[in-house]
């Protein structure tokens, strides 16, 4: 997408906006919000957004945001504990 000045940073809605009218897929949206350097937990909260909003599924979609070198939250304790 085109932006009108450079030194404009899109917020999060906008990416969510844009995934939504593009139907981008959850690899696209992930690259996006890696680009424009957005934390992993907003990552994760704006692709179950918009990938819930456009599938119908029981849970919110996840991604494993362990390949881009995020640290991953687990419920689980770990070994050791």
């Amino acid at each position: 997408m085109e932006m009108t000045s450079p030194h404009l940073t899109p917020r999060p809605s906008q990416l969510i906006a844009e995934a939504l009218v593009e139907r981008q897929d959850p690899r696209q949206i992930v690259d996006r919000a890696t680009d424009l350097g957005l934390s992993p937990k907003l990552v994760e909260t704006i692709v179950a957004a918009c990938c819930s909003a456009t599938v119908v599924a029981p849970h919110p979609p996840t991604i494993d945001l362990a390949p881009l070198g995020w640290p991953v939250e687990t419920d689980s304790p770990s070994p050791g504990r």
